[in-house]
């Protein structure tokens, strides 16, 4: 199986081809595409990040079986709520009501996901996503302009932690991964005690 990791950053896009045999993941192939330095004249050239995207593809033969996404931690809110129950229906069922309290938004205009950090004898330790609807509607446009459909959409900061368990690094320690971008730094700390 063949994924495919899009990075839409701030000064480039980078694709990684990822080759998942049941076994192991092996980086296939890596591409990077800077933005135009001016816009395309044209107003149906579309947005520098249709522009860009629509000559990475055209440029390169990439035919993954899924694609997955990263939006930027800047336009998303992350929020550390505890509900008084463990049990996932549950959380489904009322962590739509509980987020309002957290969130400026009214409900219905935004989009959210979860992990369950860890249980307590009151309930769990959630960690909550929240994106403005128009906002991931924008980002998928762009994919969709180029026939990008991705399977996931996931949070660029959060991914970091995603990388904790493949460096070998001792489970009692506590660590930061540093992602140094172009305009931003993500730093996600991981302590084995809660992921």
């Amino acid at each position: 199986q063949r994924i495919l990791g899009l990075d839409v950053g701030s000064y480039s896009i980078k694709a990684s081809l990822i080759t998942y045999n049941y076994k192991n993941f092996e980086l296939s192939r890596f591409y990077e595409k800077r933005y135009p330095d001016s816009p395309g004249e044209n107003a149906s050239d579309g947005s520098p990040v249709q522009q860009t995207l629509r000559q990475l593809f055209s440029s390169y033969t990439i035919e993954p079986d899924q694609t997955i996404v990263a939006v930027a931690g800047t336009k998303v809110s992350i929020k550390q709520i505890t509900l008084p129950f463990k049990e996932k229906k549950k959380i489904d069922q009322t962590i739509g009501i509980e987020l309002e309290n957290y969130i400026p938004f009214a409900i219905d205009d935004v989009v959210f996901d979860y992990q369950i950090l860890y249980h307590t004898a009151e309930g769990s330790s959630l960690l909550v996503g929240v994106i403005k609807k128009d906002i991931l509607a924008d980002a998928l446009s762009n994919l969709q302009s180029v026939g990008v459909d991705p399977k996931n959409v996931e949070i660029d900061s959060l991914n970091l932690a995603n990388l904790i368990p493949l460096t070998g690094l001792v489970d009692e320690e506590c660590y930061a991964m540093i992602d140094a971008g172009h305009l931003k730094t993500n730093i996600c700390f991981f302590h084995p005690l809660i992921f």
